[in-house]
């Protein structure tokens, strides 16, 4: 296979980048290469080291962005959370048996969230532990949860600041299965 040259430019390219608040993609290091050559020739310029160094650290994302992230609904976390048993809800096993466990369980995540996030109060519980008859096998998947509510849970059970926010988003998710499918109710209780 052969080494083409891409159609669009360098600078095109890099100005497509979102770029973090604080970085334009205009900054340049202390000691910046030359500019590069025309005609496909490729530049031999180098940047000081130290100052590479410290534009990759201002960059860097800090400890609470490497496990979740934004997205327009707010924080944004994958989380792991477990089955509920076999038999002790009703409205997950219909849908089990229909579309399967993961299908059921991402159907039953999404409505106790919503439900959960919809009535979320200062005073709503939120949840250490699943509250709720569940298997050993998790349910791994991605959410976002709204910036509002992160911030009331973190006040609420994190003051110092000490745990990150997948882990924030997992007890929320415990909290909203917990809660959804207690008013949901057992076996032998309808929907």
């Amino acid at each position: 296979m052969a080494i083409t040259k891409p159609s669009v430019s360098y600078a095109a390219l890099r100005g497509r980048l979102k770029m973090p608040a604080g970085l334009s993609g205009d900054e340049k290091p202390e000691t910046s290469p030359p500019a590069a050559a025309t005609g496909g020739e490729i530049s031999t310029g180098q940047a000081a080291p130290a100052a590479l160094a410290r534009a990759r650290r201002s960059s860097a994302p800090d400890n609470s962005t490497i496990a979740a992230s934004t997205s327009p609904a707010g924080r944004y976390a994958k989380v792991r959370t477990p089955y509920p048993q076999p038999g002790s809800n009703r409205e997950f096993d219909n849908i089990a048996t229909i579309y399967g466990p993961k299908k059921a369980m991402q159907i039953v995540l999404k409505r106790a969230l919503d439900r959960w996030m919809e009535a979320y109060t200062e005073e709503t519980p939120i949840h250490e532990a699943a509250g709720y008859a569940a298997t050993k096998n998790y349910f791994d998947t991605s959410r976002a949860i709204d910036d509002r509510i992160m911030r009331s849970v973190k006040a609420r059970i994190d003051p110092l600041d000490i745990l990150p926010p997948y882990a924030l988003v997992q007890r929320i998710c415990l909290s909203a299965m917990t809660e959804y499918l207690a008013a949901r109710g057992g076996p032998g209780e309808k929907d």
